[in-house]
């Protein structure tokens, strides 16, 4: 598998269709959740005015009901945007798996730990 694949991955990932608000350097976007983990997020940006996020950008991610996460711009493929989280403790990684693990029951979204995610 490529260097950019899966195998790279250390975190698993839940595929979730919340609303996010994605901020930084001046400008905020609307967008949806592609996917999340404890290391870091893919959304869609829904209003993309022109001005894009570039990798190594310092942006905060709101995801609908959850708390507010910094990250780095890891990859910006407009519309398209990753992040990855920064400054997040071993208190604030549990916090973030136990909001993913209650949207995928909430939201029938499939079990984050499932080979298939």
């Amino acid at each position: 598998m490529s260097e950019n694949g899966s195998d790279r991955r250390k975190s698993k990932r839940v595929t979730t269709p919340r609303m996010a608000l994605i901020s930084g350097r001046g400008k905020s976007h609307v967008g949806y959740l592609e996917d999340i983990s404890t290391s870091g997020a893919a959304l869609r940006i829904a209003d993309n005015d022109g001005s894009v996020f570039e990798p190594g950008e310092r942006v905060e991610l709101e995801v609908d009901e959850m708390t507010p996460v910094c990250g780095d711009v890891v990859r910006s493929d407009p519309p398209n945007v990753v992040v990855r989280f920064t400054d997040v403790g071993e208190q604030d990684q549990n916090r973030i798996a136990a909001e993913i693990m209650d949207r995928a029951d909430k939201f029938g979204l499939g079990d984050p730990d499932s080979e298939n995610n």
